[in-house]
């Protein structure tokens, strides 16, 4: 597996990949003491641990990194011998030498820094974001016993989704009116824009109880009163004393009725929104 140079790195296995690989210690190379190009004299890091490397996170800022490995350091020949084994020619085409070359064309490019605790080392590769500066893109450890762990990213940090909104359908209805509640009253505009906008709060409010509603008859046929509006309609059906006292009225008079809320016909293609009133007195 490597990296690709060119502003976007990238391995050879493509996606987000993580892989353990295991050499010997004491192989040629990988220094016992100090190493890297501080050689003995540069001072390990203890920061440079297996815990730490799970902390470095795709699309982490250089900031970021060092607020948990310190200042870090373009790498050196020393440094790739240790990691990854003396670069031998005749065996260019194995995988670790393959990434060792690609990780150092993307260092002479200046996006790799190093850290060093010999016999251990940490790498981190950066690639360019537009508008949003340096970012991880990919991550190395060497343990001391040789073993090497690796994350290739994307170089875009992860932002988890935003919760979704929940649906109207999903809210709670107000609570239910409790006996002994004055009986609502409204015209049937209100009624009908109740239901409209949002039917359970609607339910709520008005259903199975006695409301009083008042509005301009539209036509009345025998007992069914029609109430006119523009959209959504209501009718009224008539109590037996009621259907002797609607003979009085004819299309145009206001009309006030009393009755419960029993059915509500929601629109179709073909319909509207339709609420219809049971058991309705007239109100003189």
């Amino acid at each position: 597996m490597g990296l690709a140079i060119g502003g976007v790195v990238v391995l050879l296995v493509g996606g987000l990949a993580l892989m353990r690989t295991f050499g010997k210690p004491g192989q040629a190379g990988l220094p016992v003491f100090g190493g890297g190009g501080g050689g003995i004299f540069e001072a390990p890091n203890p920061a440079v641990t297996e815990a730490n490397y799970h902390r470095i996170e795709d699309g982490m800022t250089p900031q970021q990194v060092e607020a948990i490995l310190g200042p870090g350091r373009l790498p050196t020949t020393p440094d790739f011998d240790a990691i990854f084994g003396e670069y031998i020619k005749e065996l260019a085409r194995l995988p670790s030498m393959q990434n060792r070359k690609v990780w150092e064309e993307n260092s002479l490019a200046g996006r790799v820094r190093v850290w060093a605790n010999a016999p251990r080392y940490m790498m981190v590769a950066y690639v360019e974001i537009p508008n949003r500066g340096q970012r991880v893109v990919a991550a190395l450890y060497k343990e001391a016993d040789g073993s090497t762990l690796m994350m290739q990213g994307t170089g875009v940090p992860y932002v988890p989704p935003k919760a979704e909104p929940k649906p109207e359908a999903m809210k709670k209805p107000p609570p239910a009116p409790k006996p002994g509640d004055p009986m609502p009253s409204v015209t049937v505009e209100e009624l009908l824009a109740d239901y409209a906008k949002d039917r359970a709060a609607a339910d709520a409010k008005y259903r199975n109880r006695k409301v009083k509603v008042s509005g301009t008859i539209d036509s009345v046929l025998v007992t069914m009163v029609t109430f006119r509006t523009t959209g959504p309609r209501l009718q009224a059906r008539l109590d037996g004393v009621a259907y002797g006292q609607i003979g009085k009225k004819k299309p145009g008079d206001a009309l006030t009725v009393i009755g419960r809320v029993q059915a509500v016909f929601p629109p179709t293609a073909r319909t509207t929104l339709l609420v219809l009133l049971e058991d309705c007195s007239i109100e003189e």
